[in-house]
């Protein structure tokens, strides 16, 4: 079983709590532990490819989302499983799977949990496990970049926000989609920070949920946000849910897109849902 560990995670960069992983890892696993510590920017996806290469069956991301989505790229199209230690800010995918109890208890158990086959959503030549959206939800993170205070930046980035149109292909069929302030593409049911973005979500289901949030006025946007927690927003009717398999977008300009939390810009995608294309430890 290999441990890859992120030190720069939320939870991680107190000393303390690396100090106790590593000895849980060590105590618990003893043979069978295999650490490897990052050392920067995509060093996850690295360590990951050459544990799967090597017949490593179980790789375990202890870190945040992000750590997460590295290492996704790592094993997509292996054989090898992946198993979840949720210690970054919004630990949002840990939320979906149901996870109770702390890191470390989860931790403690993870040589007990079985392989579960989920579905992965392929962008281009890249891909990710919760949600990738735009509008209002690629402005916050701009706005927030470290900080992670969802929260605080949505209210802020409400002030700045400037409705768009964007036309979509879905599923073959051209969609027009007009004063739109936030859409977001999920396989998660969560996002932000224990926001419930899409309640509809299923890991397994053979399909992505569309999330649209349009013709809503700046004063309605901040009355629907709170909802978003609660998963009700999706009552609201200014928000649309629809459900696809394939997503295709040409656009005359570049628009930012966060995917998992991290930001991009693009003029164009083409978006696929891949049928239970990933093992992960529950």
């Amino acid at each position: 079983m290999k441990f890859i560990i992120n030190p720069n995670a939320k939870l991680l960069k107190i000393k303390s709590n690396l100090n106790r992983v590593l000895h849980i890892i060590k105590y618990q696993f003893r043979d069978e532990a295999n650490i490897e510590i990052t050392k920067g920017v995509f060093h996850a996806a690295e360590i990951a490819y050459k544990a799967m290469k090597s017949g490593i069956g179980k790789i375990v991301s202890v870190g945040g989302d992000g750590t997460l989505n590295e290492i996704l790229h790592g094993i997509i199209g292996g054989e090898s499983a992946l198993g979840i230690i949720p210690m970054g800010s919004g630990n949002d995918f840990a939320r979906t799977l149901k996870f109770r109890g702390t890191p470390f208890a989860i931790l403690r158990s993870m040589h007990l949990k079985k392989e579960r086959p989920i579905d992965v959503i392929k962008v281009n030549d890249s891909f990710f496990l919760n949600s990738m959206g735009t509008g209002i939800d690629s402005e916050v993170i701009m706005l927030i970049k470290k900080e992670r205070n969802y929260l605080g930046g949505f209210y802020k980035s409400v002030l700045k926000h400037k409705p768009f149109d964007i036309e979509l292909t879905v599923d073959g069929s051209r969609k027009q989609y007009q004063d739109v302030s936030l859409i977001l593409f999920s396989n998660g049911k969560y996002f932000g920070n224990k926001m419930k973005v899409s309640p509809n979500s299923e890991l397994d289901d053979g399909k992505m949920e569309i999330v649209l949030v349009s013709g809503a006025p700046k004063l309605e946007l901040i009355t629907i946000f709170p909802t978003i927690y609660f998963g009700t927003h999706i009552h609201n009717k200014h928000v649309h849910i629809y459900s696809c398999r394939v997503v295709e977008y040409k656009g005359a300009e570049q628009l930012y897109f966060q995917k998992d939390g991290d930001l991009f810009s693009t003029s164009g995608f083409k978006m696929t849902l891949l049928d239970k294309a990933l093992k992960i430890l529950v």
